[in-house]
């Protein structure tokens, strides 16, 4: 494979992957790099430590997770400055979740941290390797009508926050209260946490 192709590999994978799916890979790697502050007090590592498992789930997996490196200085000036775009109280971060999410964006982000292609690689290499749905006019049996109850709707719901035909990681919200219900600032001062 050249290196034209395999760009053109790359390029595609970004362009078809879930506006949702671009956050949780930059804010993985934002909050490894909070993680790398030293003086950071044990409970607030645990607690970023148990957020980071908590966004693991059928489309971002453990192995993912593990190999997305730390954010670098450039691409944590980018994030902040998005960040502003966000109004005062404003706790769905929407305007900063639409600039972080876009392509242009999301490609200077790869660029500076090339673990996040591979982590969108590594998701393109669990996916080639599934069985093939079977196309409909190749159902020989008619689907058979599922009841369920009352009680079973709605914890669908909850789990699928009403939308079942959307994956949970395409929301920012459901991400966002995924992480504890609240984006924090990602900075970290010691002196005014002792204090």
């Amino acid at each position: 494979m050249t290196a034209t192709a395999e760009q053109t590999t790359d390029e595609e994978l970004c362009l078809h992957l879930a506006d949702g799916h671009k956050w949780v890979l930059v804010v993985a790697s934002l909050t490894k790099r909070t993680l790398q502050i030293p003086d950071i007090k044990a409970a607030d590592r645990l607690a970023l430590l148990e957020k980071l498992n908590g966004m693991t789930d059928d489309w971002f997996t453990a192995a993912m997770l593990a190999g997305i490196e730390p954010m670098d200085d450039t691409g944590r000036a980018i994030y902040e400055q998005a960040r502003t775009l966000d109004p005062a109280g404003d706790k769905t971060h929407a305007a900063s979740f639409n600039v972080l999410a876009t392509l242009s964006v999301f490609r200077h982000f790869v660029q500076l941290n090339p673990s996040l292609m591979a982590a969108i690689r590594l998701r393109a290499a669990g996916l080639a390797g599934r069985p093939q749905q079977p196309q409909p006019n190749e159902i020989r049996q008619p689907r058979q009508h599922t009841v369920i109850g009352a009680a079973q709707f709605a914890m669908t719901q909850r789990c699928t926050n009403g939308t079942p035909s959307q994956h949970r990681s395409h929301h920012p919200s459901d991400q966002i209260n995924r992480m504890g219900g609240t984006l924090p600032d990602w900075t970290y001062d010691s002196a005014k946490d002792n204090a």
